[in-house]
């Protein structure tokens, strides 16, 4: 006589059920066997413990953090698995990025500097730490991380004007509206080799929420540039190109008078 036992923990701890094939459980719970043969019979170890987790019927959600519409290579990302209607009970959370399960107990799947290669379809679900009920996967979430580098564009109004008068600068990216931060700089030109370094303007330290700044009492011809910042830690774009204001010596003026032939 050959068999096999098939030993319940979670519902039955006491019991055994006698097989010699395959058997469905019903219950989620945590399972092992092992095989017996003989009279008296012989009984092989226990196998490995499996836990069978049961579906239960809340919903399981990927969530992005910051939610804006465009990723940049370099930024940091949080992805959260929400539980809709899971109270304040403990989970656990498993992760199966691009195919690849993988179990990770914080709520948020953090992803500092991400890259192109982060790329990909996410999954998510949830179990309860203390007992054998597991939500289904979420629906898929797709995270496209851009290749490139945002590319503020510095615009200056007027271009020319008089000699102790205002400028304003307006510097605009991509995703206007996106948690962007302004940073604005003075251009100091380094005639040794013909470049340029870069001056914050005051009050621009910590940025401005404001795409726009005003130089009051323009004096004389300055280039100026801009670039934005977002996220903790803060993820910076490229320098736009320089724009310069051109202003007239105060002392000196022009006039345009009509010849008669």
């Amino acid at each position: 006589m050959t068999g096999s036992t098939c030993n319940i923990d979670t519902y039955w701890p006491s019991e055994a059920v006698y097989w010699s094939g395959p058997i469905r459980v019903s219950h989620g719970g945590v399972y092992w066997c092992r095989g017996g043969r003989g009279e008296p019979v012989y009984y092989t170890e226990y196998s490995d413990p499996i836990t069978i987790y049961k579906i239960i019927p809340n919903k399981a959600v990927v969530t992005l953090q910051p939610n804006w519409s465009e990723i940049y290579r370099g930024e940091t990302i949080t992805l959260r698995c929400e539980i809709k209607d899971g109270g304040e009970t403990e989970w656990e959370y498993l992760w199966k990025p691009t195919s690849k399960e993988k179990t990770s107990s914080p709520k948020g799947h953090n992803i500092r500097s991400v890259s192109a290669s982060h790329s990909g379809v996410y999954r998510c679900k949830g179990r309860k730490k203390s007992e054998t009920f597991s939500t289904g996967w979420s629906d898929p979430f797709k995270l496209t991380v851009s290749d490139k580098e945002p590319e503020p564009v510095l615009t200056v109004s007027p271009s020319w004007l008089s000699a102790g008068a205002s400028v304003t600068l307006n510097c605009s990216v991509k995703d206007q509206s996106a948690g962007w931060r302004f940073y604005w700089y003075k251009t100091v030109p380094d005639p040794s080799d013909n470049s340029y370094s870069y001056e914050l303007l005051h009050g621009s330290s910590s940025g401005t929420e404001q795409d726009s700044y005003i130089v009051h009492g323009q004096t004389h011809t300055a280039g100026y540039v801009c670039r934005a910042g977002r996220g903790d830690p803060v993820f910076y774009s490229y320098h736009s190109q320089p724009n310069f204001v051109w202003s007239g010596d105060s002392h000196s003026s022009a006039s345009l008078t009509s010849v008669q032939w």
